[in-house]
């Protein structure tokens, strides 16, 4: 029957087609192949077109056949796709096959599991969640991940983000997977049930030029989950699975162009803090009023963009804005994370700092707006010294250090 041939047909074209788990290497290799190749006439183009259409139905059915979930690294609605498939994390750098037998779900910082069975789901006591972390040199499966040149290594003299220097918790593990894959675990058992989570090295790679925090080295790829003991011996093998089986890609390969970056958002993929002088600065009415922006990566290492707007606005008590040069500046692309250095040894973290100065006006106290994330800001604040009458009072960016 015609209908047989054409099944076979499509079965042998979609059967020869490579392995879905390339898929994100094959992009990056197609798009600079295709960017120096040249078409020499219109029959060129006319054949390129003509094999093109032969071969992407069977390509199309051969992806329907291994569906994919790609992660973008915004926050959204859950949604849950049955596997087999291909999860694609080009931010957290990693590629991986989901078994049959299981649901995969994306999240801003990596993705999550769940098992298709509502009776194995009870055995957990939610999602397995497949995501990037860091681990100190102490606790790292791969401590000289970053001694080969490509990191600024400063010795050891880096002053980490507190939540990047926790100490696991649990009884804690070595091993490694076949190949000389090293491994890290921590097992922390509460009532029924146990929390796990299983690290392997995945160093994080800057693109060509850009300095590169010898701590981003110390990136892993790591399995968390939450289960008891009917279900321990299922769910520590997906786990295993997962890891030896993950492959780096994009900013987990050194040279590998990275995947465009979403904006920072506070509380996930960084913490932002500010303070003024008042807060800061003991006896603070001086020549000059300072405004800080602080920002840093989180414990996920997930890159993003910090985008403003970022900056203050100075006001009367009435809510009416000051004459003052620049009032309501703000910074609106500041830096990106994790490469971001306020100093040689803060890796992982940015600073902006505004300044005022030169204020002659005495007619009642000032306030401040702060302009961006998080929540509301305005508060009172002491204006700086009057220099020159002569002069205008400006507001001015003092500094940025990313």
């Amino acid at each position: 029957m015609i209908e047989d041939r054409l099944k076979e047909t499509l079965d042998r074209v979609a059967g020869a087609g490579p392995d879905e788990a390339g898929g994100f290497d094959r992009f990056l290799r197609h798009r600079r192949a295709s960017r120096s190749r040249r078409l020499a006439g219109a029959t060129a183009l006319v054949l390129v077109a003509a094999l093109v259409s032969a071969v992407a139905v069977p390509r199309l059915l051969s992806d329907s056949a291994q569906p994919r979930l790609y992660v973008t690294g915004a926050a959204g609605p859950e949604r849950w796709l049955r596997a087999p498939l291909v999860a694609v994390a080009p931010l957290q750098g990693f590629e991986v096959k989901v078994p049959a037998g299981w649901e995969a779900s994306a999240t801003w910082k990596g993705i999550e599991l769940r098992p298709a069975s509502p009776d194995l789901r009870r055995h957990l006591a939610g999602p397995v969640q497949l995501v990037t972390g860091f681990l100190d040199e102490s606790f790292n499966p791969a401590p000289n991940a970053g001694k080969d040149g490509t990191y600024q290594d400063l010795g050891g003299r880096e002053v980490l983000p507190g939540a990047l220097t926790r100490r696991p918790e649990g009884y804690l593990s070595y091993g490694s997977f076949p190949g000389d894959n090293r491994w890290f675990r921590t097992d922390l058992q509460a009532g029924p049930w146990r929390t796990t989570q299983w690290h392997i090295s995945w160093p994080y790679r800057c693109q060509p030029g850009v300095p590169c925090p010898a701590m981003l080295a110390l990136r892993t790829l790591k399995v968390v989950y939450q289960v008891d003991a009917d279900a321990a011996a299922e769910v520590d093998g997906l786990a295993g699975r997962l890891l030896r089986t993950a492959r780096p890609i994009a900013n987990a390969v050194r040279g590998q162009a990275h995947a465009p970056r979403p904006d920072c958002v506070d509380g996930r993929s960084m913490v932002l803090r500010r303070e003024t002088d008042d807060s800061l600065v003991s006896g603070p009415y001086s020549t000059v009023a300072h405004f800080w922006w602080w920002a840093r990566t989180t414990a996920n290492l997930v890159p993003c963009t910090v985008r403003g707007p970022l900056g203050v606005e100075l006001l009367r008590e009435s809510g009416r804005r000051l004459e003052v040069q620049g009032n309501g500046l703000a910074v609106t692309s500041v830096a990106v994370l994790p490469e971001a250095m306020a100093a040689p040894t803060e890796p992982g973290r940015m600073e902006l700092r505004l300044k005022w100065f030169n204020w002659c006006d005495f007619g009642g106290p000032t306030w401040m707006r702060w302009i961006g994330a998080p929540g509301p800001g305005t508060a009172p604040v002491t204006a700086p010294r009057c220099i020159d009458r002569s002069k205008p009072s400006r507001l001015m960016v003092d500094d940025i250090r990313r």
